[in-house]
């Protein structure tokens, strides 16, 4: 029986931005092992996890990117933003510069992230209440000019941790009801995949592309992830990092159990004889788009 968390109708990306010991590692750890550590450190390069959450009548499978605040690591963080349907602001309301800093992560997210990605600001340690140096008037105020959502919360003592995650959660499931058109678009060229609404299990285009650039570990490697869903990756497949979902795929397509045909290079096939797949359809986002745990039905997507 597989567990609970496994099944959801779609995948999404959020990433956790901003300042260095901001509290955005204690964030995502409250909301998705409800703990805190008082000694963590500053994270290093990405890390992930995720959680699984009901709206309306959708299960959201939440996977959340914790980024390095530290200038050093912009290189490498900026990759994750790619494919990101939401984004948490992070600031820590006792410190003043890391405030004024979200103009700069802002921009950022503008400029590397997908055009219609979700916002949300979110003023950490609210516990610390006597060493305020943000007022909550002027947080929201800015978050309001720039068409962001507000929340103050503590991952010390849990407040409003479970709200912020739910709270743009709401406003992805939104988006991919009612502006499917808008969806962040399929790369490369101008190919866009749009799935209807079914209880079939959807990937969103919420991955990397796999490169020398793009490390298919976090710091440590303990996070290994699967370079065609970012899921958690059990092995390699075709030369690339990969779930077991992903691997099942190919193998069920190449058995001929699965219909397959790529919509974007004529001589693409994917069988047990040529396997003279593209690149577009191996490790790109269509594969993303259109995979499913337990197969694809071509018919639920179009160009």
């Amino acid at each position: 029986m597989p567990k609970l968390d496994d099944e959801y109708d779609y995948l999404l990306k959020i990433v956790l931005v901003g300042d260095s010991g901001v509290g955005k590692t204690n964030l995502l750890s409250r909301y998705t092992r409800n703990e805190f550590s008082h000694g963590s450190k500053s994270t290093i390069g990405v890390e992930f996890a995720a959680r699984t959450c009901q709206v309306d009548t959708c299960r959201l499978k939440a996977q959340i990117w914790d980024t390095a605040g530290q200038e050093r690591y912009r290189a490498i963080t900026y990759v994750y933003y790619r494919g990101a349907l939401g984004a948490l602001i992070v600031f820590d309301i006792t410190k003043r510069d890391t405030f004024d800093n979200v103009t700069i992560w802002l921009q950022e997210l503008k400029n590397h992230a997908e055009p219609n990605i979700v916002m949300m600001l979110v003023g950490n340690k609210s516990d610390l209440k006597s060493s305020r140096a943000v007022s909550t008037e002027e947080a929201q105020e800015f978050a309001t000019q720039n068409e962001m959502l507000y929340l103050e919360t503590s991952a010390l003592n849990s407040s409003n941790v479970e709200q912020t995650f739910k709270n743009i959660c709401v406003e992805i499931h939104k988006l991919l009801t009612n502006n499917s058109s808008k969806l962040p678009p399929m790369d490369p060229g101008n190919a866009r995949l749009t799935a209807t609404l079914t209880d079939k299990r959807s990937h969103f285009p919420n991955v990397v592309d796999p490169s020398p650039q793009t490390p298919s570990t976090a710091a440590g490697g303990a996070n290994f992830l699967c370079q065609i869903c970012s899921d958690r990756a059990t092995g390699k497949h075709y030369g690339a990092s990969s779930c077991d979902g992903c691997k099942g795929f190919f193998r069920r397509t190449i058995r001929k159990q699965q219909e397959y045909k790529c919509r974007f290079v004529e001589n693409c096939v994917i069988d047990k004889d040529k396997r003279n797949t593209c690149r577009f359809c191996r490790f790109q986002k269509c594969v993303n788009a259109g995979m499913m745990r337990n197969g694809i039905n071509i018919k639920d997507f179009s160009v």
